[in-house]
């Protein structure tokens, strides 16, 4: 049976064109990937589409995977980063959208709704695009641990790391998001 595969040999398998055991790794990590694109978008018809975007890459590009590495943490890098750019594209649409006279006007030297939305679309954009400066190690330990709320340990455990290592990571990260984001301020 193919569900009895670790999910590496699964992906092997799907590599060679098994569709049964990608679709094991589906039925494992559906509802990881699908709260990810939730939580980043909080929208269901938008992480619906994440979703799915998210399994059609890992399809094309599965080929490509190392099965030495941690599935896990390789197809929900994916996730996170198809709803990072999300963020960021949509950041840009409604700062265009938002910015028009006629916001400008309704209350002038006063902050209304769009101003304040437009605001935190600004900052979720900052640390977006911070993340993505970070090493691909610290950007996932901290993606897993805020995005996902895993603990340090099951960290570890994914990522075939001591939990010392994961330590080091998220606080090397946080160190290097916090002096990023003092410099977009």
């Amino acid at each position: 049976m193919v569900e009895k595969y670790s999910d590496e040999e699964l992906a092997a398998r799907a590599a060679m064109g098994d569709t049964r055991a990608l679709g094991v790794l589906v039925q494992r990590y559906r509802s990881r990937v699908y709260a990810i694109t939730l939580r980043a978008t909080g929208r269901t018809e938008v992480a619906d589409e994440l979703f799915q975007e998210t399994w059609m890459r890992v399809a094309r590009r599965i080929p490509t995977f190392d099965p030495a590495r941690p599935f896990s943490k390789w197809m929900l890098s994916i996730a996170i980063n198809l709803s990072i750019d999300h963020a960021r594209r949509t950041t840009v649409r409604r700062g265009e959208q938002l910015s028009t006279p006629a916001d400008v006007e309704a209350a002038p030297g006063r902050a209304t709704p769009a101003d304040h939305e437009l605001m935190a679309e600004e900052e979720r954009l900052q640390v977006a695009a911070a993340l993505q400066k970070l090493p691909e190690a610290m950007r996932t330990a901290v993606l897993m641990r805020y995005f996902e709320d895993q603990s340090e340990q099951a960290m570890a455990t994914v990522l075939e790391v001591p939990a010392g290592t994961v330590k080091s990571r998220l606080h090397h990260a946080l160190k290097k998001l916090r002096a990023q984001l003092q410099r977009t301020s």
